[in-house]
């Protein structure tokens, strides 16, 4: 049944451990009471498991923190040096670790580092070999979550050497086996959202979910696919991350994963957002947040808050999106995780733009690019630059709107990513058109025109800056060029609010937000 749970018929075992869970956790209370370090090692990791399936971080960090102050209490009354007392030890560090990994799982990765740093040691002085092991994963992971991308790699790269070693010379325990595709997942989320390469990012995903596919294991196969998704959707190519989401999201059903269906709900709900279906975005975020608060996900839960306020303002509802906006506040206040606050400031920024507060979208848009920069995540520096530009160039500082849209105009271009240039482009366009050098802002006008091409939804949320821009430059120039242009970002308009089935913010889509109504 432990098997079941994390192999091909999660939903299954997990129902029937849950109706024996009471019972589970009264024996759990007994060995940790009564230190019976052997019965803790050989059934921490199934528990674990089952508070990860089910999404009951919080009770399984109280679980194993209780479990580790009565194993730190008998190891230490034990002679020093004897067999025994080091066994001790090593189960303790694996029941640090996995406290750890509870506290990082409902986002505490500071509280979580400390504890894991403490479990690598311990298992390492002792022999313990799945407590280093998982201390050093979740030390990568919480690294990573927290923007301290000078040692996520190291302590990553470290699970999975102490993992193959142990499989060489020994049977594979089921803590290792995680270890092993975990740490894969990890690294390829990291390579993703810190280094934005994506081809390798992919490669990770595609050896987690070989391993997951190996293992037996659709819950870790869900969580490849989902990820596959996502560098699918940060590369651009919004179809095949919907594609994977939609796969992901069904296996999650199909297990009955409550964690499962509620982050790739979110994600998928960004990803419709992304390609325009505002209505069936909302309704998928919608879905997501009361699952992922009532698991405590709160990382997943910011983002899809973030998320969710720009559907609101990107379809003039302001007043909406300032609300979803202050509960994304309250729910990121209770977690480290540098990614999702940055998507969120540059959420605020967008608001402060959209309703004329350029001062405002000039903080938050500065705040994104200093924690992007502090992670080391190029897009997000990137993103912020494009707001930082924007903002400038409505306050009429024309040089310091030029001098962001290029640099993120360079660094979209080195990450590869023409359809996010395009709107770096279209600033440079604008500001040049702006001071009336109209043969360099056609120049800008002919690269949109490409990309456009080749992108119709270009851009970093929405593409209709990008084509008044072009507009604008080639209507100027008196390029009969331009009436084309107008009409294709006119029909996109109309099919974007097509999406919109209630009038009233349909309505407010098409006139209340500058570049819909321009």
């Amino acid at each position: 049944r432990e098997q079941r749970v994390v192999g091909k018929e999660p939903g299954e075992g997990a129902a029937e451990i849950r109706g024996e869970v009471d019972n589970g956790r009264q024996a759990w209370a007994w060995a940790r009471t009564n230190a019976q370090v052997e019965l803790l090692d050989s059934s921490a990791y199934s528990l674990f498991q089952f508070y990860f399936y089910t999404g009951q971080f919080s009770e399984g960090e109280h679980a194993f923190a209780h479990a580790a102050e009565h194993v730190t209490l008998h190891a230490s009354r034990l002679p020093a040096g004897e067999p025994g007392t080091r066994r001790a030890w090593a189960v303790l560090s694996k029941l640090l670790a996995l406290q750890a990994r509870a506290l990082a799982g409902y986002g505490k990765n500071g509280l979580a580092l400390p504890l894991a740093l403490q479990a690598v040691a311990m298992g390492e002085a002792n022999g313990g070999v799945e407590g280093a092991a998982l201390g050093h994963l979740t030390a990568g992971r919480t690294l990573g979550r927290m923007g301290r991308n000078e040692g996520y790699r190291t302590h990553l790269e470290l699970a999975r050497q102490l993992v193959r070693r142990h499989q060489n010379e020994h049977q594979p325990l089921d803590g290792l086996l995680e270890v092993e595709y975990s740490a894969c997942v990890w690294l390829g989320s990291f390579t993703l959202i810190i280094e934005n390469h994506y081809p390798a990012a992919r490669q990770f995903f595609l050896e987690a979910l070989h391993i997951a596919q190996t293992q037996g294991s659709l819950h870790r196969e869900m969580t490849a696919v989902a990820n596959l998704g996502n560098c699918n959707r940060l590369s651009g190519d919004y179809a095949a991350a919907r594609t994977a989401y939609e796969r992901a999201l069904q296996i999650a059903r199909t297990i009955g994963s409550r964690w499962g269906e509620g982050t790739v709900l979110a994600e998928l709900g960004e990803v419709v957002r992304l390609q325009g279906d505002y209505g069936r975005a909302q309704g998928l975020l919608e879905q997501a947040l009361p699952i992922l608060h009532d698991i405590d996900e709160y990382a997943e839960a910011a983002f899809a808050l973030s998320s969710l306020a720009r559907i609101h303002l990107f379809q003039g509802s302001f007043g909406r999106a300032r609300d979803v906006l202050e509960q994304f506040e309250q729910t990121i206040g209770a977690i480290d995780s540098h990614e999702e606050e940055v998507h969120g400031q540059l959420s605020w920024a967008w608001l402060a733009h959209q309703t004329g507060r350029h001062d405002q979208a000039l903080e938050h848009a500065e705040k994104a690019r200093r924690l992007a920069v502090t992670s080391g995540s190029r897009e997000g520096q990137a993103g912020a630059l494009i707001l930082l530009g924007h903002a400038h160039a409505r306050l009429g500082g024309l040089g310091q709107a030029e001098a962001a849209y290029q640099q993120a105009q360079a660094l979209y271009d080195e990450l590869g990513k023409a359809p996010f240039a395009a709107e770096a482009r279209a600033g440079l366009a604008h500001v040049t058109l702006a001071r009336g050098e109209l043969a360099g802002a056609l120049g800008y006008a002919e690269a949109i025109g490409q990309a456009l091409d080749e992108h119709p939804r270009a851009g970093m949320d929405e593409p209709f800056f990008i084509y008044l821009s072009c507009f604008l430059v080639l209507e100027a120039s008196s390029d009969p060029r331009a009436a084309g242009v107008l009409r294709a970002a006119y029909d996109l308009l109309l099919g974007y609010a097509s999406h919109i089935s209630d009038a009233a913010p349909r309505r407010s889509f098409l006139e209340s937000v500058a570049t819909h109504h321009e």
